[in-house]
């Protein structure tokens, strides 16, 4: 999975935080990879990325993980991303569906 964040406007926005809701039945992967990741946290219902800063203009692509339990299909809070330092600048994403299906088990060899 990943998130794109963008910064629409003209002065660099100071320590960008990420919240990424991890939904039931999820654990969410301790790497987070993209440009300007500071550092994760992960507190059991939502990963926190912190960005160092996300210049004027500037799209970066943050790439996660979250392992399924078991087979699923349910819906995720949209993901939301604000400065840290002024939380009225923010966004968010729309939900969106995961669905997990067990694997087939490979065929038998003869």
């Amino acid at each position: 999975q990943y998130v794109t964040l963008t910064n629409p406007g003209t002065e660099a926005i100071a320590m960008p935080t990420v919240i990424v809701p991890v939904p039931p039945g999820f654990q969410a992967a301790p790497n987070v990879s993209g440009q300007g990741v500071a550092s994760t946290e992960d507190v059991g219902s939502a990963l926190h990325i912190y960005l160092t800063e996300l210049a004027p203009g500037a799209t970066v692509e943050l790439r996660y993980k979250l392992r399924a339990g078991a087979e699923c299909d349910v819906m995720q809070r949209p993901i939301e991303a604000y400065a840290y330092y002024d939380p009225s600048v923010r966004g968010s994403s729309a939900p969106q569906r995961l669905t997990v299906r067990a694997r087939p088990a490979p065929s038998p060899t003869k």
